[in-house]
């Protein structure tokens, strides 16, 4: 959290991750999101991916909108960089129509691919 306070990008993607799968904090989407959100502010493609399932688990409704706001989340990833692997994964999910059980697991950083999570 400190380092992401103080700008690392991988800092901000590692709080909202512990905060997605509940390591060593409680599972609240609403508060990934936000640690999403700042690194991907500071230009993170795994941030700004994470924020696109973290937004859409912690407001699924409206659908519509919950989708809408994913791919902004997404489109952003895709802008800063379409090969990260995460970025495709989700951009799979959000096209099959995202259900929320067959959510991409969100790799820890510094994986090359989703496939080293299993």
């Amino acid at each position: 959290i400190k380092g992401c306070e103080l700008g690392a990008s991988t800092s901000c993607y590692n709080a909202g991750l512990m905060h997605w799968s509940g390591f060593k904090a409680p599972r609240q989407p609403q508060t990934a999101l936000a640690w999403f959100a700042k690194g991907c502010e500071l230009k993170s493609a795994a941030s700004c991916a994470g924020a696109a399932i973290a937004s859409y688990s912690a407001n699924p409704e409206p659908r519509e909108a919950a989708l809408a706001q994913s791919r902004r989340w997404l489109d952003y990833a895709r802008s800063l960089d379409a090969a990260n692997p995460l970025v495709q994964a989700i951009d799979d999910w959000l096209r099959e129509g995202a259900n929320p059980e067959g959510a991409p697991a969100i790799p820890a950083p510094g994986s090359t691919s989703l496939e080293q999570q299993t």
